[in-house]
């Protein structure tokens, strides 16, 4: 119950928030792609930082997102309220790794 309550206010009640979690995203795409069009020295950690950022935020906007809205309605059956938070779990687990991944990858090529 305190999980879905938390994703229903993170979701459905903070409705405005989702638009800079979103302007964030767009922004941190922006800045990866920019980095692949300057190309300063090797390719690889911009092409690498695009993959490790596109990633999480696809799995986001098609997967979890909707499953921790749908999670916070709480109008499935307790089981199924089990599965989508450990789908969510998951998913936030993914994502973690892959901008822990990214963060080296951009501090390692910045050296």
């Amino acid at each position: 119950a305190s999980i879905a309550g938390y994703y229903r206010r993170v979701t459905t009640d903070a409705s405005p928030m989702s638009r800079l979690v979103l302007a964030a995203m767009l922004a941190t795409v922006g800045g990866v792609i920019a980095e692949v069009v300057r190309h300063e020295g090797s390719a690889w950690p911009g092409w690498a930082s695009l993959g490790l950022a596109t990633a999480p935020i696809l799995l986001a906007g098609g997967h979890t997102v909707p499953r921790a809205v749908r999670l916070g309605a709480r109008t499935d059956p307790l089981a199924e309220q089990s599965a989508l938070a450990r789908s969510v779990c998951r998913d936030h687990l993914f994502c973690f790794g892959a901008i822990a991944i990214l963060l080296v990858v951009q501090l390692t090529a910045a050296h």
